[in-house]
């Protein structure tokens, strides 16, 4: 592959996971030219400046912003967080990257995504799948699912606070798939900076956890005991507002 840019978007990371920024690192490490779309160009970018990256700021949801960005481009990672907006900043894109004709988009989607699945961002990060592919992109989706770091984002106040993690996740043998986010930039920086690979799918499979055994592990890092409580859908709504 011939050292074209690369946009990566949500280089300056984020609170989930924050491949964008690993991802970016990673490509520059490997001499690769990337391009990092940021929100703002303020002192979160300039470590990104500062490692030889060029930056372009823009909204995901402006399509000249993001049109301009794909100049001169010929990959890209795309994600977006876990809220409103992804169909509307999938769609944006999506018109924007096939305007620019890019030979290869790394798409971030969710372990499970299905037209009929149970929560709503499942059913999302389907329908953003198939926008992407519908645009006739050449996409490779990596499907996650949820990354430890966010796990320790959600329980981070409570555990400090009561010894207490509150999660709607059922009793305690309720299994969770987990894989840490450095995984995910890891694979998605060797697709970026690979060879070209066709339009693929590619599940990660991490440890699968139960509730317990998530606790337990919480416990034993923080050499105290700790207390799992299961609540429901609305109180977990409730607090994360």
């Amino acid at each position: 592959m011939r050292k074209s840019k690369i946009l990566v978007i949500g280089a300056t990371g984020g609170k989930q996971g924050s491949t964008g920024g690993q991802v970016a690192r990673l490509l520059i490490e490997r001499g690769l030219p990337v391009r990092a779309f940021v929100h703002h160009l303020d002192e979160r970018a300039n470590w990104l400046r500062s490692a030889g990256a060029e930056l372009a700021a823009g909204d995901l949801l402006d399509y000249p912003t993001v049109r301009r960005a794909l100049e001169g481009v010929r990959r890209a990672y795309f994600i977006y967080p876990v809220e409103d907006g992804l169909l509307d900043a999938t769609a944006v894109f999506a018109a924007a990257a096939r305007a620019a004709r890019l030979e290869l988009v790394v798409n971030v989607s969710m372990l499970d995504p299905r037209p009929d699945a149970a929560t709503s961002r499942l059913r999302q990060h389907w329908f953003a799948e198939q926008i992407l592919d519908w645009a006739g992109l050449n996409v490779v989706h990596l499907r996650a699912p949820p990354y430890f770091e966010n796990v320790r984002a959600l329980v981070a106040e409570s555990i400090a606070r009561q010894g207490t993690i509150y999660l709607p996740w059922g009793q305690g043998s309720a299994v969770i798939p987990l894989v840490a986010a450095a995984d995910v930039a890891r694979v998605a920086a060797g697709v970026l900076g690979g060879p070209n690979r066709r339009g693929q799918v590619l599940p990660f499979v991490g440890d699968l956890l139960t509730v317990e055994e998530v606790m337990q592990a919480f416990s034993r890092a923080l050499d105290r005991p700790l207390r799992y409580v299961n609540i429901t859908d609305d109180q977990w709504r409730s607090v994360m507002e």
